[in-house]
């Protein structure tokens, strides 16, 4: 089968040639499925009906996202085929290319009804007016949904989308990462959501009331808070100061005038022991410095980068002693970075460890290095102190 992947040849192997491994329990083999790709458990499903099952519900549980086509497919046949939609518990989608107000043709409606048969169309007509209704429809029926990913165009995102779309949920988030402002239709929709833990939003509504974002029952488990340059700073530091965040994601654009006015919250700061910075340009040295200062307990750094140089990592080795409380940094840039390059950093960073002494690992994942400092103590009379300090490089 060269258009299987390894996992999915073991599965198939397992499932129709070893007797013993037919006994055992669905959840088991849909935690052998859900490593598959999309493709291979559209294969999947036509191998017999017991792999079928358990491949629909491992293809359905987590819906990446996809181009337009597909996305609007995919949709359509949740609405189509109901029993599938509480198999959905992440849900990823992206109107970046093409408007989701758009209306949906008459071609493409009879379309539809040629390939699932005019009765179950008429059943759900209502669904097909625009692309909104069509969303609209499928996400109130993932009454399991826990994960939830919206990114439409700048134009799509006035308030009466949010309450098209949010406002007949029968879900209850985890997390919820949109481009939908927040304004007071999104915050009616978050009343109704106590369990999430996570948000991100991109823009945000300056007339919002004070005390709406205020009430206690408005997000009590919010840990995890991103935002970026349009939503206005003292909305986010509404959000954060009232509740139990700790952890904050920020995105950085070129158009960013002064990073302060970005990150500048507050006493709310100190509560943040977690932060991940994403730089859509380059990361000068005072941004670093600024961040230290803003966030004098953060203990764990993430620096999302478009491009790692040698330069770069000078400055931060300089940056980090204004983050005196940091035990791990992470940087990770879009490009992979090569041998020469990683043996020519390699030593820069043992002077990381030297401007801090709570930094213990520092992780870069593209270029496949992670660096540990490991502290060796003997008992000296009875009681220990500091032999020696030594730094690991892993590969």
């Amino acid at each position: 089968m060269p258009f299987f992947s390894k996992a999915a040849s073991l599965a198939v192997e397992w499932l129709t040639v070893s007797p013993p491994i037919c006994e055992i329990p669905n959840e088991v083999l849909e935690t052998i499925l859900v490593r598959c790709r999309t493709h291979e458990l559209y294969n999947l499903t036509l191998v017999n009906r017991r792999i079928s099952a358990v491949a629909i519900r491992a293809l359905y549980n987590q819906i990446p996202a996809l181009d337009t086509r597909r996305t609007l497919e995919c949709l359509t046949t949740i609405c189509f085929y109901q029993h599938v939609a509480p198999l959905v518990q992440s849900l990823t989608v992206h109107f970046w290319s093409s408007s989701i107000d758009k209306t949906i043709s008459k071609s493409e409606f009879a379309r539809h009804m040629l390939k699932h048969g005019t009765r179950r169309v008429f059943q759900v007509r209502e669904a097909f007016h625009d692309r909104i209704s069509l969303f609209a429809t499928a996400l109130k029926l993932m009454c399991n949904l826990v994960y939830l990913e919206i990114y439409l165009q700048d134009g799509d995102c006035p308030d009466r989308n949010v309450g098209r779309l949010l406002s007949n949920a029968t879900f209850q988030l985890r997390s919820l990462r949109t481009t939908l402002p927040l304004d007071t239709a999104m915050v009616e929709f978050l009343r109704a959501q106590p369990c999430l833990d996570e948000v991100h939003f991109t823009q945000g509504s300056e007339t919002l009331d004070e005390g709406e974002l205020l009430a206690e029952e408005l997000l009590p488990n919010l840990t995890n808070f991103g935002w970026s340059r349009h939503v206005p700073l003292d909305l986010v530091r509404r959000m954060i100061e009232s509740r139990p965040v700790e952890r904050v994601v920020v995105t950085i654009d070129p158009k960013t005038p002064n990073i302060l006015d970005l990150i500048g919250i507050g006493r709310s700061s100190l509560q943040i022991k977690e932060a991940r910075f994403n730089f859509m340009a380059d990361l000068p040295f005072e941004h670093l410095s600024t961040i230290g200062r803003c966030f004098p307990f953060l203990e764990e750094l993430v620096l999302s980068l478009s491009t790692l140089t040698k330069d770069l990592i000078v400055n931060l080795t300089d940056a980090l002693v204004y983050f005196q409380s940091v035990r791990r940094v992470t940087v990770t840039n879009t490009l992979p970075c090569d041998q020469t390059f990683i043996l020519e950093v390699k030593p820069i960073f043992k002077e990381w460890f030297s401007q801090t002494n709570s930094l213990f690992y520092i992780a870069l994942p593209q270029c496949g290095l992670g660096i540990v400092r490991r502290s060796r103590f003997k008992v000296v009379g009875g009681a220990q102190s500091k032999a020696e300090m030594e730094v690991d490089y892993l590969r």
